[in-house]
């Protein structure tokens, strides 16, 4: 009998291989999730697992990767603008070969599940292995979440959390054992829930809101409480705090006409006055300092 494969457990990329983060922050990790951008050259790794599930988007070079289901040892190859998924407690090696460029996400076991909790039993939630792999939407969203890494980003918690959700539903969807039939509702959210959820949100403004804070007070998860604000809303939750967020910078500047646009930016809810500058131009087509003068 064939004895398993002893793998060292771990919850991050970055923790253990030898690679360079190319960005200025490195890694970024947000509630349930992390996200690294790394540069590696040739090295072979020892037998790994890690803790979550592993969704690593090749930018550049080629890389082998060994796993071994039920203990059988199978190799493939990625290359340039392909993916793999390495599923939580999967043990594995890699083999880089010459330059390599990486987006590494991880996603707790319990962030995916509770995405869509509704229809999703998370002690029976299998994701299954897939190397290599070409798929336009892992692409799009790893690349978009890999923009969060730099703390000049524009966007916080809110939209990284909710691109982050489009993945983790994708993932259940398409690479899981189950394949769960996840319904669509035609409706919205009921008034009250609408409101509650609105009053929150502008109570809060000036604060970081996260999408599992408002899914959890409609009483829903990420994925549901998502689809029926904005069938409510005719905008998703990230796009509302923006435009609310906007709006109140536009109360600010004219009315507080002494204040730093700077201070307004982070009263406002902005991660710093650049973030302000560039949402307000592209939502109004002025900047605010224009917009204070005009």
């Amino acid at each position: 009998m064939k004895q398993a494969t002893r793998s060292r457990t771990l919850a991050r990329y970055s923790q253990f291989f030898p690679c360079q983060l190319l960005s200025p922050a490195g890694s970024q990790y947000w509630h349930g999730f992390w996200v690294e951008q790394c540069q590696t050259t040739d090295f072979e790794t020892p037998t790994v697992a890690y803790t979550n599930h592993f969704i690593a988007i090749q930018l550049s070079g080629t890389t082998t990767v060994s796993y071994t289901p039920s203990y059988s040892l199978e190799s493939y190859t990625a290359s340039s603008s392909q993916q793999g998924i390495l599923p939580q407690g999967v043990p594995h090696k890699g083999l880089v070969k010459g330059n390599s460029t990486w987006i590494a996400i991880h996603l707790d076991h319990e962030f995916m599940a509770h995405t869509v909790h509704e229809v999703v039993n998370g002690e029976r939630l299998q994701i299954l292995t897939q190397i290599p792999l070409h798929d336009p939407l892992i692409w799009e969203v790893g690349n978009r979440l890999a923009q969060g890494i730099d703390p000049q980003s524009q966007f916080g918690h809110l939209y990284a959390e909710s691109l982050a959700s489009t993945l983790a539903i994708h993932l259940i969807q398409n690479y899981s054992a189950e394949q769960p039939n996840i319904r669509n509702y035609k409706g919205g959210l009921s008034d009250l829930k609408l409101k509650q959820i609105i009053n929150y949100i502008q109570a809060h403004l000036d604060q970081e809101i996260r999408l599992v804070d408002l899914a959890e007070l409609s009483g829903m998860s990420r994925y549901y409480f998502s689809r029926l604000f904005r069938k409510s809303m005719g905008l998703t939750p990230y796009q509302y705090v923006i435009h609310l967020r906007v709006e109140r910078a536009k109360s600010m500047l004219k009315g507080n006409r002494q204040m730093a646009i700077a201070e307004i930016a982070l009263a406002c809810g902005f991660t710093h006055q650049s973030h302000l500058n560039k949402v307000f131009l592209r939502l109004t087509g002025v900047t605010p300092r224009a917009y204070r003068q005009g």
